[in-house]
């Protein structure tokens, strides 16, 4: 952009922003400390008591790629001795992790507090160059607060793929765009995908249809930002397929999760639509409103920034929704259109002074309101209401909700890297007990695996013989015709096992019959 586009995108800017422009581009760096040691601080008290982590993973999800990450940890490698239908980026970095510090819970426990922290930090990044003003901390703290908090997917493949698009956005922002820029942009969303594909492609996506409207006769830009966002997973993929095979690689990363979440539509049916459609009207439908109203004609050419954001976060929103039905999950890929949301309420002020501006007060008492209530009802429950017990395992110490009688029996009866059996999903089972999983199957969901995958599963269960198992009956659920349940493998781990005690929840702990197997 030469100085006479410079000139007229300066122009273009209502008097009253002209003389903050410069503020919009970088917050200061002590709002950026501040904004870190808050958000490091919150996240603390929501996710420790007492020095011990609270524990919030999940056993079909995050625990479960926790588990992936100890097994790369300890010398495998994803897609030839284990597959999931994950990316392998969080695998990858909870290996990372574990390599560099030790196979310790609080080593993840705070792994998810920076996280947290980095993309607050981005989000507060990008909206300075959005909104401007008080309205650029709106959308770090709702995302801290609303969003993250919460702790639904603590150690979730979605926020290191959010934090990247963030930053491929960046390059973009309050400058001329660059062929090297493009390619940095390119990079960070390429990256981004190997962690949440969908998340990825819709970002790439976004920001590719905003260089082709914004910089007609200048595709170059987007070329090398197309080139540059399929390197990452082509290299990465290439590497996995020369150990493991192109086909398994390309079943596991992108057959087999169309095919899990075809399953999941399935067995969704019927659950409490309702509320999700609120929540999803609420949460998602919002931010695209905000997102649309700043595509509408008529823009001045210096908004280019918040027009690059709308699309980039219309396409994180779009594609994923096209797979995911949750509408939690649907509100995290949504976020990047929070800095949107900031954007709109900054403006209400500004047609009409007097009403814009009571508009504006009664939405940030609103937000207000909200955000007190999120952040100190959060508080409160965790470090007080919230009934726990402290547990401590192989990997460390944390907050559970009653005694894990199913960790402390696999503890009691192996050796550190002893093999054990945990199923249907037992997330996080091997890497706090310190043991290993004797499959090739990080857990077993009902509905979602054939009858020659248990078949698979059972196979190498015989040739590993691991000396306990686990069976997790509350994970059982009625499943519909013509979807396979986990009756075959539930079965077979039987002929082989036999339960020495049974827990009040379903869960059966199970001990190899003497002489059981070729």
């Amino acid at each position: 952009m030469n100085a006479p586009e410079l000139r007229a995108e300066r122009d273009s800017l209502p008097r009253s922003e002209r003389g903050v422009r410069g503020a919009r581009h970088s917050a200061p760096l002590l709002e950026d400390a501040l904004l870190a040691f808050g958000a490091a601080a919150f996240l603390y008290l929501v996710s420790f008591r007492r020095g011990t982590f609270i524990y919030l993973f999940h056993k079909a999800t995050t625990g479960v790629w926790v588990d992936e990450g100890a097994r790369v940890a300890g010398g495998e490698t994803m897609y030839r001795d284990f597959s999931d239908v994950v990316g392998p980026g969080i695998v990858y970095l909870n290996a990372g992790l574990i390599r560099l510090f030790g196979p310790r819970l609080d080593v993840l426990a705070w792994a998810g507090i920076a996280m947290g922290v980095a993309v607050a930090l981005l989000l507060h990044a990008l909206a300075a160059r959005v909104a401007g003003g008080r309205a650029r901390l709106l959308a770090p703290v709702l995302f801290v607060v609303l969003v993250y908090a919460p702790g639904r997917d603590f150690g979730g493949s979605e926020w290191p793929a959010l934090g990247l698009i963030l930053l491929g956005l960046l390059p973009f922002m309050g400058r001329p765009t660059s062929l090297a820029r493009a390619c940095v942009a390119g990079l960070a969303m390429g990256l981004a995908s190997l962690f949440q594909l969908e998340m990825g492609v819709g970002a790439i996506l976004g920001v590719a249809a905003h260089l082709v409207r914004e910089e007609r006769g200048r595709g170059q830009h987007t070329l090398v930002f197309g080139l540059a966002s399929l390197g990452p997973p082509a290299l990465v993929m290439a590497a996995f397929a020369l150990v493991a095979g192109p086909h398994t690689v390309l079943s596991s990363w992108l057959v087999t999760p169309w095919r899990h979440r075809l399953a999941e539509l399935r067995l969704d049916v019927g659950q409490a639509w309702g509320i999700r459609l609120a929540a999803w009207a609420v949460l998602v439908l919002g931010g695209a409103a905000a997102a649309i109203a700043t595509l509408r004609p008529g823009r001045p050419p210096a908004e280019a920034g918040r027009r690059l954001v709308a699309r980039a976060g219309l396409g994180v929103l779009i594609a994923p929704a096209a797979t995911h039905v949750d509408a939690y999950t649907l509100a995290i890929q949504s976020t990047v259109l929070l800095v949107c949301l900031s954007d709109a309420l900054a403006r209400l002020g500004r047609p009409r002074p007097t009403a814009g501006w009571v508009a504006r007060g009664a939405a940030a008492a609103v937000l207000a309101v909200g955000l007190a209530h999120g952040a100190v009802g959060l508080v409160v429950l965790r470090q007080l209401v919230q009934v726990q017990v402290r547990q401590r395992f192989r990997a460390g110490a944390a907050w559970i909700a009653a005694p894990a009688r199913d960790l402390e029996w696999i503890e009691a009866n192996t050796a550190p890297g002893d093999p054990v059996l945990v199923f249907p999903a037992g997330g996080m089972f091997c890497f706090l007990t310190g043991t290993r999983n004797a499959t090739s199957y990080p857990a077993m969901v009902e509905g979602r695996f054939s009858v020659e995958d248990q078949r698979r599963a059972l196979a190498e269960i015989e040739r590993s013989r691991p000396a306990i198992g686990v069976w997790l009956g509350a994970e059982r659920f009625p499943v519909g015709p013509g979807v396979p349940a986990l009756d075959t493998l539930y079965e077979g781990i039987l002929r082989s096992y036999e339960p020495e005690q049974a827990l009040a929840n379903g869960t059966l702990l199970l001990r190899r019959r003497p002489g059981a197997g070729p």
